[in-house]
Order: structure tokens, then sequence, then C-alpha cells
């Protein structure tokens, strides 16, 4: 009976111990859950801050690409009023060009009536000197 009396304390023993690290098993398991928890969380966490830095990003090259949509546009148009400023300086170049053409027309024209005055004052003078001679 002391045998068995000794087996049993020592089998109530092993069962304390055993209720002991059933305890601490759950106590354990319990932190590990919180812990699993609290990273799920923060996971999520960095989730959502990842997705926000994504929509971000996106916002940024939406902004960016409208910008250079409106740089193109203003680069089109000074395109196009530098391509009628050219048209302009063409034509008034070639009206530059007629007008003067019809001043050298006009100073050919003077020169010749000058030519020709000059003629009719050689022509004057001689008349004037043979009359002179002939009074």
């Amino acid at each position: 009976m002391t045998r068995m009396d000794t087996l049993d304390v020592k089998l109530i023993s092993l069962d304390e111990k055993q209720d002991a690290v059933k305890v601490q098993n759950n106590v354990l398991q319990k932190k590990v859950m919180t812990r699993m928890d609290t990273l799920d969380g923060k996971l999520v966490s960095v989730d959502g801050k990842q997705v926000a830095g994504q929509v971000q990003t996106n916002e940024l090259q939406e902004k960016v690409m409208t910008r250079m949509d409106t740089l193109e546009g203003k680069l089109t148009l000074l395109d196009g009023k530098q391509d009628a400023v050219q048209l302009q300086n063409n034509e008034l170049q070639e009206k530059v060009m007629t007008r003067m053409d019809t001043l050298d027309v006009k100073l050919i024209s003077l020169d010749e009536k000058q030519d020709t005055g000059h003629v009719q004052t050689n022509e004057l003078e001689e008349k004037v000197m043979t009359r002179m001679d002939t009074l």
C-alpha cells in the first residue's frame, strides 16, 4: 500500500505538472495569437499605406501627364503663331521687294528724264549761243 500511495502521489504530482504545463501552453498560445493579431494589424496598416502611396503616385502621374499635355498644346500654339509670323514676314519681304523694284523703275525713269533734260538744256544753250553769235 505504501508503494501504491507513493505512486498515487507521483501520479497526482505528474497530473499537477501536466496541468501547469497546459496552463503555460494556453498562456503561450494566447501570447502567440495576440502577437499574430498585432502583426496582422501591422500588415493591414502597411498594405493600407502602400495602397494610399500608390493612389498618390497615380494622382501625381496623372498631374504630370496633364501638365505635359498642356505644355505640348502650348508648344503647338507657339509653333502655329511662329508659322503665322513667318508668313507675315515673307509677305512683308515680298512687299518691300516689290516696292524697291517700283522705286528702282521710278529712279531709272527719273534718270532718263534728267538725261533728256540735260540734252534739251545743251540744245537750248547751243541755240542761245548761236543766236548770240548771230546777234
